[in-house]
């Protein structure tokens, strides 16, 4: 009876954690799970609570960990209302997720894009496994950027779980799949003002790029994750620790699960 109740225990401590990260720099986690998804609408799990609308009919699916959104390549999305808090990865932004590519094509798994010529950030896939980062200056050109990076072909494989992420922090860009950097580039400078610009998952201003697959663990940050800070956030880690006080929390009650 003793270790069924610490097993109860460890698991309402995980999962209240799951569920409460405070990380100021945390500013969008989406973790997909069927209980995060109602009404039309997804929950955002960072404090801010900076919700998703479902544009078309993805489906809830098996995930990379737990459950995930499933994109069908032609009207999935989900648009990100925006927010202050949205806005402070103007100068410094960690964008993460699990991407199951079913789609070997130019498709934006995260956007960032007001409809028009002011296209920010572009978290992309294109065809052949070439992965693309873009952010867009502050300085009025349509077509300026900060950084543009593509790595070369069969970086990621289609039909496949891959944890990709792409961090600026001012000055230099970086691309990482399966928690190892494979592309880095100079930048500098911030993005343009864009406070009322929305994110977008699963496409470009729901107009075009619609990626087709699977997301989970969308996650993103007004820093740029250190390189164990990007492995950590790969098994979920860094949110629980994010969520806690201290980690020897979650480690004591481990301990005390195994006697």
């Amino acid at each position: 009876m003793g270790k069924i109740l610490t097993i109860s225990m460890f698991l309402f401590l995980l999962c209240s954690f799951a569920f409460a990260v405070t990380s100021d720099d945390l500013v969008l986690y989406m973790s997909f799970n069927a209980n995060t998804i109602s009404g039309g609408e997804v929950k955002d799990l960072s404090k801010y609570g900076n919700k998703g609308v479902i544009k078309g009919a993805p489906k809830v699916a098996a995930g990379r960990n737990g459950e995930a959104l499933d994109f069908n390549g032609t009207s999935d999305s989900v648009e990100i209302l925006t927010s202050a808090s949205l806005a402070k990865t103007a100068s410094q932004i960690t964008m993460a997720a699990w991407v199951y590519s079913r789609k070997d094509a130019s498709v934006d798994p995260i956007s960032k894009w007001d409809g028009t010529l002011n296209g920010m950030i572009h978290f992309e896939l294109q065809a052949g496994g070439i992965i693309r980062f873009c952010i867009r200056k502050a300085d009025g050109a349509a077509d300026a950027t900060i950084v543009d990076l593509k790595t070369t072909a069969g970086k990621f494989a289609l039909n496949k779980w891959v944890h990709i992420a792409e961090t600026y922090d001012g000055a230099t860009a970086r691309i990482y799949v399966d928690g190892v950097e494979v592309l880095n580039g100079a930048g500098a400078g911030n993005i343009r003002d864009n406070k009322d610009v929305k994110y977008w998952i699963g496409s470009m201003y729901a107009t075009d790029r619609w990626f087709g697959g699977l997301l989970d663990d969308v996650q993103i940050w007004s820093k740029a994750l250190t390189p164990d800070e990007i492995k950590k956030s790969m098994d979920g880690s860094l949110l629980v620790t994010t969520a806690v006080e201290k980690e020897s929390k979650l480690a004591t009650a481990w301990g005390q699960l195994k006697k």
